[in-house]
């Protein structure tokens, strides 16, 4: 069976980085991640579909905006994980945080 609280773990004790910003991911920061499985920052995938990126940055498979799974690294602390799917109507966030007015992920494009 997929432990996706693992996984999201993994991403911070191995290291991994964000495929368009080349920063790590951390603890308790929202991710996204597509049907391949490859993570990213969230901002960092809103800034891809706004700017008309469709394709994975690491594998290239094509994905639509609909199919987008938003997730929250848990802290270290085992605690229950939020998931939802985005819809094509409804792009917004369910409990949205608050957006800086220039990510600093946005600078890789």
């Amino acid at each position: 069976m997929l432990d996706p609280e693992g996984i999201l773990l993994e991403l911070v004790a191995d290291g991994t980085i964000c495929p368009v910003c080349q920063s790590l991911f951390a603890h308790s920061e929202h991710v996204a991640t597509l049907l391949c499985f490859h993570f990213y920052h969230l901002e960092c995938m809103d800034g891809m579909v706004a700017h008309g990126m469709f394709n994975c940055a690491v594998c290239r498979d094509a994905f639509d905006e609909t199919i987008i799974f938003e997730y929250i690294i848990p802290s270290r602390i085992r605690s229950p994980i939020r998931t939802r799917i985005r819809s094509q109507s409804s792009l917004t966030r369910i409990q949205s945080p608050p957006v800086p007015s220039t990510p600093s992920c946005w600078g890789a494009y």
